[in-house]
């Protein structure tokens, strides 16, 4: 190897330090790999899913050109006892230089590494290696570290979706000694929406270890780092009381358990997703058309009537329509009609139809004023009597 890589001089808190791309490796668990963290498990997985799911034309053209910014350095903590550094914050930025530089870590990038090396080589670039790094140290560097990430992605100018942002919550509350509290003041969340996505996070990666949801099988699609099915459903679901209660899911001191639901209400969390989502494998369809309608999932599922009709398959709009008083659905029916009819009269302006055309709506018509008149005298029979119903 050439000569070590030596300390720049100090533009941030912390000194940017130059570090050879082979002393530089993949966080595994970034939480932008969402629902597929379990299946990667090597750095070249890592990088290839980088690529296939975020994308790093953008960033090789960039540096093909341009070079690596020495004002863009990559975040990472220094591994006890080593010249290692696991990059935290930069990974597209890491792939990216891998590529480029023909790393094996890269090399089911073949195609890429050659359109792209060309561009660089016919810019003039120096060799890609080494790259600056800010680096954090000891043994509270992950901790030193959360609130830049925190601040930048949860709450700052380059947010990860929902489920990363979750997986990342409950990543610092695994493995540091913080509580919720504390996550909370330290990237500023002062709307309750990081406890919100934790609850779904664990809520849901509780169903899918017990076999109780399998995402694949979702029918409704997602995005992001979850793109099975769309995790905000999720918790939103959770934010309506009858659904905590209907699964009775366990918090304590407000903070979602790790695992919030019992063994016995497994099943019925499922039936919560499976609602939502469906199920491909089993042929169930979803009968949440829209995410408007959680809260209305909401109260079918604290009625048992109704929430059987769900299991039936019948959509959750029919079984909430079915259940609204018959005098609230007369009424807007009833306007409903009203305003349609009084558009049909103005169509019906002597020399807009011909004879011909009219005759061809006479009996549609008659239909019509046949069904109005019974209708109106069945409301009036009840409403006074058809004793008093005068016959004339």
């Amino acid at each position: 190897m050439a000569n070590k890589p030596v300390s720049t001089s100090a533009t941030r808190e912390r000194p940017v330090e130059n570090f050879y791309l082979e002393e530089l490796q993949f966080d595994l668990r970034n939480p932008r790999y969402g629902a597929s963290a379990a299946s990667i498990n090597t750095e070249r997985e890592a990088l290839d899913y980088i690529v296939s799911m975020f994308g790093v034309n953008d960033v090789l053209s960039s540096i093909s050109v341009n070079g690596f910014f020495d004002s863009e350095p990559l975040v990472g903590i220094l591994l006890n006892g080593e010249r290692r550094v696991r990059v935290v914050e930069g990974n597209r930025r890491l792939a990216a230089c891998l590529i480029l530089a023909g790393d094996p870590r890269a090399e089911g990038q073949a195609r890429l590494r050659d359109q792209f090396a060309e561009i660089y080589k016919a810019h003039g670039r120096k060799p890609i290696s080494p790259v600056p790094v800010i680096v954090y140290k000891g043994e509270n560097a992950l901790r030193e570290v959360l609130p830049y990430i925190g601040v930048r992605h949860i709450v700052g100018f380059l947010e990860w979706d929902s489920y990363a942002k979750a997986a990342w919550v409950d990543g610092v509350l695994q493995d540091h000694d913080l509580n919720l509290n504390e996550v909370q003041e330290m990237v500023g969340d002062k709307n309750d929406t990081i406890r919100r996505m934790l609850a779904g996070y664990r809520f849901v990666n509780q169903l899918v270890r017990t076999g109780h949801f399998r995402p694949d099988q979702s029918q409704r699609k997602g995005r992001g780092s979850n793109p099975d099915y769309p995790f905000s459903w999720v918790y939103t679901a959770l934010d309506n009381p009858p659904v905590k209660e209907f699964v009775n899911f366990l918090e304590r001191d407000g903070v979602p358990a790790e695992n919030p639901i019992p063994e016995d209400k497994l099943s019925d969390a499922g039936l919560i997703l499976t609602f939502m989502f469906g199920d491909k494998t089993r042929g169930i369809p979803a009968v949440v058309e829209d995410s408007r309608e959680i809260g209305d999932l909401a109260k079918a599922i604290k009625d048992p009537a109704l929430r059987n009709r769900l299991k039936e398959g019948k959509k959750l709009r029919v079984v909430i329509e079915e259940a609204r008083p018959s005098v609230e659905r007369l009424q807007e029916g009833f306007q409903r009609l009203a305003d349609q009819l009084k558009d049909m009269s103005g169509l019906i302006v002597p020399g807009s139809l011909d004879s011909s055309a009219a005759m061809g709506l006479v009996e549609p018509a008659r239909l019509v004023a046949n069904l109005s008149k019974k209708v109106f005298s069945d409301v009036r029979n009840i409403a006074i009597g058809e004793d008093e119903v005068d016959t004339e």
